[in-house]
């Protein structure tokens, strides 16, 4: 079966950052995309943002972890999405944050409803 091309956009920044962005309903395609991204900028850690109205988050995390199982990552729906176009909503956004450059940790919040 072959493979379709997922329209797409990506920009990169000068810190080595890549924002990856598509409107279409595919998370196994868009997980291609990041994790194809994701090798050559060598990225350590994706943020995702995403419309709940595009794309199921049970479906792009299974898509994340069969396309690009070691790469980390956090993500949440949204109301619309910042992507480098502007304001847009029907989107998922990808932003890969190089090893290079960036450092991530996680740390477990407690008590977050209570303040």
């Amino acid at each position: 079966m072959r493979r379709r091309q997922l329209a797409s956009s990506s920009t990169r920044y000068a810190s080595g950052l890549s924002a990856l962005t598509t409107d279409e309903p595919d998370p196994n395609a868009f997980a291609r995309a990041i994790a194809a991204e994701a090798a050559i900028v060598d990225a350590g850690f994706a943020l995702l943002f995403f419309s709940q109205g595009l794309v199921d988050a049970a479906a792009l995390a299974q898509a994340l972890k069969a396309y690009a199982p070691s790469l980390a990552y956090a993500g949440c729906s949204t109301a619309g999405e910042i992507t480098p176009q502007g304001l847009e909503e029907g989107h998922i956004l990808a932003l890969l944050l190089p090893s290079a450059s960036f450092s991530t940790v996680s740390v477990m919040v407690e008590n977050l409803s209570s303040s």
